[in-house]
């Protein structure tokens, strides 16, 4: 079967290319590597800072509803991992593991972005219970907590300064004896009274009962 458009990576971006062109009425399949569509919203516990959803939604439920709002137009949605992308006489080629092999008018690419992960014991346990990737999304949840941010560029740096406005306090850990970050973004944190650095540190372990309890 030709396609006119195989979307690769089911993310909001991918969901809502599939919605626009499954509402143009056009033959649209959208490629996800994982179980269910919707990214890294998947595994965000509670989002609070989404047009339209006043007292918060959980990000499954805002993934699910997004998956079904595209598929009510039409979108088709298949599980697979995309290995290869030619073209043969104007014509697209999305090779699957497997042998399996799509053909394409257009494709869009939503493939998204991964957080890079520390690969510590606990951080995948508490990952949306108290490890986020994210310090403007998820920022508001730690209000008076105690927070940790490993790391030492324009990211990291930045963020404990953002961070700090909702924190008790923000404990900023870094493996140099130095910050990578811009120079601005570093008279900020070392300015800011709530913010404690912490150099030549590497952490080690997370640990918790329901939610982040210790870090390690």
């Amino acid at each position: 079967m030709l396609y006119d458009v195989v979307i690769i990576g089911g993310g909001p971006a991918g969901l809502a290319a599939g919605l626009y062109t499954a509402r143009a009425r056009l033959k649209v399949l959208l490629v996800e590597k994982a179980v269910a569509a919707g990214g890294q919203v998947m595994t965000t516990g509670w989002i609070e800072n989404y047009p339209g959803f006043m007292d918060g939604i959980s990000g499954a439920e805002l993934s699910s509803k997004m998956e079904k709002h595209a598929i009510k137009f039409g979108l088709e949605i298949m599980h697979g991992t995309v290995a290869g992308i030619s073209q043969y006489e104007g014509v697209k080629k999305v090779a699957l593991e497997g042998n399996g092999q799509l053909e394409a008018k257009s494709i869009i690419l939503a493939s998204g972005a991964n957080p890079k992960s520390l690969n510590i014991e606990g951080e995948e346990k508490f990952r949306g219970r108290g490890v986020s990737y994210c310090s403007t999304c998820d920022g508001a949840f730690f209000r008076d907590d105690k927070i940790a941010v490993i790391g030492g560029g324009d990211s990291a740096v930045e963020g404990a300064v953002s961070l700090a406005k909702f924190a008790k306090s923000v404990y900023v850990i870094h493996r140099g004896d130095s910050f990578s970050a811009t120079k601005i973004a570093q008279e900020r944190a070392f300015s800011n009274p709530k913010l404690k650095i912490i150099f030549k540190a590497v952490a080690e372990k997370i640990e918790g009962g329901d939610t982040v309890k210790a870090l390690h």
